[in-house]
């Protein structure tokens, strides 16, 4: 196989961490890392995740869970076609957690959601479940086939 470059990889991968990754500066910033976004529309998505937070205000001075919610609106606006997400919803109530899932679920990108947590209802609404233990896969098939233990 061919190596890939680290940029041909990041074109078409935005990872999205457990831990927010955000950076000193405002809202606005740290959600358009390049820019490209109007300001409206960020504040658009800021309302679709229930935040109604000043996009002048300084990214240090949010929640863990609002931070967690402005990383997963830059990953959605970067609209790359792969979203992996490593416990992306970690810091989030319920009700936050399921708003993110459903705006992850319902972009355009392929998506691989990990989870060390999880119920019936969010597995289901997946297309594939992979579970692993030790290392080793023990499931790998549709969501409504798995077993819970």
């Amino acid at each position: 196989m061919d190596e890939l470059d680290d940029s041909a990889i990041h074109s078409q991968l935005s990872f999205l961490p457990a831990q927010p990754l955000v950076f000193d500066g405002t809202v606005s910033e740290n959600i358009s890392l390049c820019g490209k976004d109007s300001e409206a529309k960020k504040s658009r998505m800021l309302q679709q995740f229930g935040m109604h937070t000043d996009l002048h205000q300084k990214a240090d001075q949010c929640s863990l869970g609002e931070l967690q919610r402005i990383c997963v609106i830059r990953t959605l606006l970067e609209r790359r076609p792969l979203i992996v997400a490593d416990e992306s919803t970690a810091h989030l109530d319920r009700e936050n957690q399921k708003s993110v899932e459903n705006m992850l679920l319902s972009s355009e990108s392929a998506l691989v959601y990990i989870a060390h947590n999880y119920n019936r209802e969010m597995m289901e609404r997946f297309d594939r479940v992979i579970e692993l233990k030790n290392g080793r896969i023990v499931y790998d098939g549709k969501p409504q086939m798995y077993r819970f233990s």
